[in-house]
C-alpha cells in the first residue's frame, strides 16, 4: 500500500513540474510577443508622428502636404492592423468572441473583418457550454 502512495505522488510530483515548466513556456511567449508587438507599434506610431510633422511644415510653407498625409494614412493602418493582431493573440478570440464585441458595441462593425482574420474559428458545442458556465460564475 505504502509503495502505491509513493508512486502516486512521484507521478503527482512530475506533472506538477511539466505544468510548471509549460506554464513558464506560456509565459515567456506571451511576454516576448507583447514586447514585438509593442515595439511594432512605436515604430509606426513616431512614423505617424513624423508624417503628420511634415505635413504641418508644407502647409506652413503653402507646399502640398499629400505625399505626408498619405503617410500618415499608411502608418494608421498599420497601426489597427497590430493592433488588432495583438488583441486576438494575447485573448485567443474565436470568431464568436468578436461578433459579441461588435454586438456589446465595444468594436466597430467595419472593423470585425479584420479581427476575424487573427481570430479561430467558431467555438463547438462544448466550447459554448464551458462559455456559458463562466457567464454564470
Amino acid at each position: 500500500m505504502e509503495n502505491i502512495l509513493t508512486d502516486i505522488r512521484t507521478y503527482i510530483s512530475i506533472a506538477s513540474f511539466a505544468f510548471a515548466i509549460w506554464q513558464y513556456l506560456k509565459k515567456r511567449k506571451i511576454e516576448s510577443l507583447i514586447s514585438l508587438e509593442a515595439v511594432e507599434l512605436h515604430k509606426n506610431v513616431a512614423q505617424a508622428l513624423g508624417a503628420v510633422q511634415t505635413a504641418s511644415r508644407a502647409i506652413g510653407t503653402n507646399t502640398s502636404p499629400v505625399y505626408a498625409i498619405g503617410l500618415v494614412e499608411g502608418y494608421n493602418q498599420a497601426m489597427l492592423h497590430e493592433s488588432a493582431k495583438l488583441y486576438c493573440n494575447l485573448k485567443n478570440t474565436t470568431i464568436d468572441d468578436i461578433d459579441s464585441l461588435v454586438a456589446n458595441e465595444q468594436l466597430i462593425d467595419q472593423y470585425k473583418h479584420l479581427y476575424y482574420s487573427f481570430s479561430s474559428p467558431r467555438r463547438g458545442f462544448i466550447r459554448m457550454i464551458f462559455k456559458w458556465l463562466q457567464k454564470l460564475y
